[in-house]
């Protein structure tokens, strides 16, 4: 079948290029480097590979044509690259099993209330843990430990000059991990029951996955596809 198909592009002179691993992977490494405009898929890994522009449903004629932009999902879900390969780890992916008993809804909060970069970690010692507190003590002890950095080095905050730009720094770099810490704590609080119908792989989150979306094998030429005409003796035949 796929050398039928490489006859067919060679006799309507169309290019192409043999993936020597994941097809989606390919595809959105052409994009990334502006060989391709878009990718054509029905496959919804391809994001997680760096994909922008994705196509589908284009050789279903009961289904009409679909566009998903990466931006989109950035500015309206909120989710980064990185966060959704966080979320191929919590669901199930084509590489990893996933957790069971997580839907969609759990997933998306798990990676917006831990999103350090230990944070599956992080999640995974809170499901395991039979103390909930855990993740909490350790938080106050990191928060504190960088208070203390910062303070060591200018006295003048500790003064109360707080329009000092190392000053105003900190206290957002504060409020920002007030603002995360509160969101563990709210999505702990509220999870700590069902949490317990959750079955978390041995290897769990593996490493080997995340780079697998993050480096995967492709053809890394970026020489510009050549065209062809078609042939149109052999396309008679």
């Amino acid at each position: 079948m796929f050398a039928e198909c490489q006859e067919l592009l060679q006799m309507f002179g169309l290019p192409y290029i043999i993936a020597p691993m994941e097809a989606e992977a390919q595809c959105a490494y052409m994009e990334i480097n502006n060989l391709v405009d878009g990718v054509v898929t029905d496959d919804s890994d391809v994001f997680l590979f760096g994909a922008r522009n994705v196509y589908k449903n284009i050789f279903d004629d009961r289904k009409y044509v679909e566009t998903y932009l990466m931006k989109d999902i950035e500015s309206e879900l909120g989710l980064t690259r990185e966060q959704l390969i966080r979320m191929a780890l919590l669901l199930g992916s084509d590489y990893t099993e996933g957790i069971s008993g997580i839907g969609i809804v759990n997933a998306i909060e798990v990676v917006h209330a831990f999103p350090e970069e230990d944070g599956l970690q992080q999640f995974r010692e809170w499901i395991e843990s039979p103390d909930p507190a855990i993740l909490g003590k350790f938080d106050v002890e990191t928060s504190g430990s960088s208070k203390r950095r910062k303070s060591g080095g200018n006295e003048s905050c500790e003064k109360g000059n707080s329009l000092e730009p190392e000053c105003v720094e900190g206290s957002d770099n504060n409020q920002s991990s007030n603002e995360t810490q509160h969101i563990k704590e709210v999505f702990m609080s509220n999870h700590r029951n069902v949490s317990k119908n959750w079955h978390i792989p041995s290897t769990f989150p593996s490493e080997t996955v995340i780079n697998a979306y993050i480096s995967p094998q492709v053809d890394d030429s970026t020489e510009r596809f050549s065209w062809g005409r078609p042939d149109l003796s052999l396309l008679r035949k």
